[in-house]
């Protein structure tokens, strides 16, 4: 019993030698990096036309933004890490066809401690996490607007969760947010107008 003790004992003097070491780290966004989360605010609500659409026919994807949280680093550390991050968690639900979606994370952003610091994007039940972006540009016949700053995600580089429609593409504008998802049945959603709570 007494080792145990003894080792007890050591280990509780070591983790608090490396506590003590190691102070807590405050790592926070710098202005051209919350662009991921700074177009979108709570209560708003984005539409998107299908290029399905014709005379008879009108399809229409409308994502509303349900909340916004914001964490803001206070110096205190959990026992796991050393640093204390800001980051940006934003809710949505989408409505698809007459189909009204759960609410569920679109963007995870938290500072990382070196380069880039990428979200956790899930769109439809798409979910990308990785640390690389693919440039693109694209041209929305919705608005006959050409985007230039765009990311694109693809469904081999992303984790595939469970959603009532499948999408196997979307695109991400750092201006714009979410600009355009192509569904795996071929449909493809382009951004119309973003709706928010002082113009609706």
């Amino acid at each position: 019993m007494k080792v145990k003790y003894r080792k007890a004992i050591i280990v509780f003097i070591v983790s608090i030698c490396l506590c003590s070491c190691f102070p807590c780290i405050t790592l926070l966004f710098e202005k051209d990096e919350t662009y991921w989360t700074d177009v979108y605010n709570k209560n708003d609500k984005i539409v998107f036309a299908s290029n399905y659409n014709n005379s008879l026919t009108k399809h229409y994807d409308t994502i509303s933004i349900l909340n916004k949280t914001r964490n803001i680093p206070d110096g205190n550390c959990n026992e796991a890490t050393r640093y204390d991050s800001e980051s940006y968690v934003i809710d949505y639900s989408f409505k698809h066809d007459t189909i009204i979606s759960e609410s569920d994370y679109l963007v995870q952003h938290a500072k990382q401690e070196k380069g880039a610091s990428i979200p956790v994007l899930r769109v439809y039940g798409l979910e990308y996490s990785k640390d690389f972006l693919k440039d693109t540009i694209i041209v929305l016949n919705t608005t006959k607007m050409e985007i230039k700053d765009c990311y694109s995600f693809h469904k081999k580089d992303c984790y595939n969760g469970w959603s009532l429609f499948k999408i196997k593409t979307f695109v991400w504008s750092k201006k714009l947010g979410l600009v355009m998802f192509v569904g795996e049945n071929g449909e493809k959603f382009e951004y119309l107008k973003k709706i928010t709570k002082g113009n609706q």
